[in-house]
């Protein structure tokens, strides 16, 4: 859908730790016929590195970056490649990241700054999902102090471009206890 919407001139990078999901993307991408989709097969971070993927035996929507969960279900963990977003994208112009990753967001956007700086417009779309964030462990007052230091304008994505900036903490307190929502961050 977004390689669609950018329209043959326009570029999608998409980034996927997972070795099967992404031969499944690029085969699905061959399928439609989009040849301006770029996969990039490692974790987005604050930094290089790696870390420790969690694959969900019934869900690969449900794949996860960090600590064990816990869980049978995210029994089967390897360590992936690790890159921050602003290296591995420097120097391309962007306007738009969708960006769900697990819980593991207030890492992902830990390395966006210079992304940010170098595309002024560039809105992120990301799910903020409280739940998922502690067990990547990130505290909801972590990722309200990363959008800060990023000078984000955070809102409800569906919210319109006119609405008032969210609350992180109060919209934590608000949410059921393993509920999530989509917000928009831009400068």
């Amino acid at each position: 859908l977004l390689a669609r919407c950018t329209g043959p001139a326009g570029k999608v990078y998409s980034f996927e730790p997972d070795a099967l999901m992404a031969a499944a993307l690029r085969s699905n991408l061959a399928a439609n016929g989009i040849a301006h989709a770029e996969v990039f097969e490692f974790a987005v971070g604050a930094a290089a590195g790696t870390a420790t993927f969690q694959r969900n035996a019934v869900n690969s929507g449900d794949n996860r970056l960090g600590t064990t969960t816990g869980t049978a279900l995210h029994s089967d963990q390897t360590a992936v490649k690790v890159c921050a977003l602003q290296d591995a994208l420097q120097g391309r112009r962007l306007d738009f990241i969708k960006m769900d990753v697990q819980g593991w967001e207030g890492e992902a956007l830990r390395g966006v700054a210079g992304l940010l700086d170098a595309n002024p417009g560039l809105q992120i779309y990301f799910e903020f999902w409280p739940h998922g964030l502690r067990l990547a462990g990130t505290e909801i007052a972590q990722l309200a102090a990363t959008l800060r230091e990023l000078r984000l304008h955070v809102t409800l994505a569906d919210a319109g471009p006119e609405a008032p900036a969210v609350d992180l903490l109060a919209l934590d307190r608000s949410m059921a206890p393993k509920a999530f929502t989509n917000l928009l961050a831009r400068r």
